[in-house]
């Protein structure tokens, strides 16, 4: 495997661990603010739009705080991640060319763009790349009516 794959796997992979490191960042400062804004509210005449407001700000806790935990497994999934990998097979991990598009198999964040290179950025769980597991350079998946061919993987 040469240099500049390397080094595009590794550019991939900041790119991934990036955009994790600002979902936790801002689920967490949600959170906060969320606590600091309940925290402040002081309990008017008017009881039930606090209680109102006060359960709101629960459920947007909760909500904040369950996309706080799949980020969290989001960077586990991508701490487990290889740059220096180089298989004859599609796994995890792999950076593969089709005639179809570029997929890094990582986690699923959706396409991304590099010196002119467009990549895909997609999780093994994915249906096409579940399909696409185990082949090799050469090799053909037929998904959803078009046909992939697997030009080189990485």
């Amino acid at each position: 495997m040469s240099t500049n794959t390397i080094d595009l796997k590794n550019s991939l992979l900041r790119y991934c661990n990036t955009y994790v490191d600002n979902r936790i960042e801002l689920a967490a400062k949600g959170i906060q603010e969320t606590r600091d804004s309940a925290n402040n509210d002081s309990k008017s005449s008017m009881g039930d739009k606090y209680e109102t407001s006060k359960a709101m700000a629960h459920l947007e806790q909760e909500k904040l705080a369950t996309q706080l935990e799949e980020s969290y497994k989001l960077k586990r999934v991508l701490s487990q991640l290889d740059p220096n990998l180089n298989s004859e097979v599609v796994e995890f991990g792999s950076l593969v060319f089709t005639n179809q598009g570029n997929f890094y198999i990582s986690i699923g964040i959706g396409q991304y763009t590099l010196s002119d290179l467009e990549v895909f950025l997609v999780g093994s769980s994915a249906p096409l790349i579940k399909a696409m597991l185990g082949k090799r350079k050469g090799d053909k998946i037929q998904f959803n009516n078009r046909v992939f061919e697997i030009l080189k993987i990485y």
